[in-house]
Parts: structure tokens; C-alpha cells; sequence
């Protein structure tokens, strides 16, 4: 009987684990949803410069609030 071996791939993009930044964006728009902001208004254009911070360093593409490369995640998650 063969054991089948199974290797955990992680990707990195500018010495950075892609996975713990994903995380960490996630966390951050948690973090913007709660927040009880003066001006909800103001959610939206602060997330879109974290994204293009984070888009230097992810090296990914960013799809209306969602990492291209972490996309069911993305797709599930909630506050």
C-alpha cells in the first residue's frame, strides 16, 4: 500500500508569507466594518489605499474588496 504524501505550498511575494497578508487584510476590513467611523462614508477610500498597499507587497490583483489569489476565502467571509 503506497502512503500518499501531501506538501504544504507556500507562497511568498517580496520575502512576505501571501497567506498571513491575506489574513491580515481580511482582518483589517473586519476591523473598518466594526469601526464606527464619523463618516461611513469614509470606509471605502481608506480600504482603497490599504488595498494598493497591500497590492505592492501581495503582487495581486485586487477585485472589489476581494485578493484575486485568495478568492474563496474572500468569497466567504463575513464580519
Amino acid at each position: 500500500m503506497l502512503k500518499q504524501q501531501t506538501r504544504d505550498y507556500i507562497t511568498f511575494a517580496n520575502g512576505i508569507c501571501v497567506d498571513e497578508l491575506h489574513h491580515t487584510w481580511l482582518s483589517l476590513v473586519n476591523l473598518y466594518a466594526e469601526a464606527q467611523l464619523t463618516y461611513r462614508s469614509d470606509a471605502l477610500p481608506a480600504l482603497s489605499g490599504l488595498a494598493n498597499a497591500f497590492q505592492d507587497k501581495l503582487q495581486d490583483q485586487y477585485l472589489a474588496g476581494i485578493w484575486r489569489g485568495d478568492m474563496i476565502r474572500g468569497l466567504f467571509w463575513r464580519t
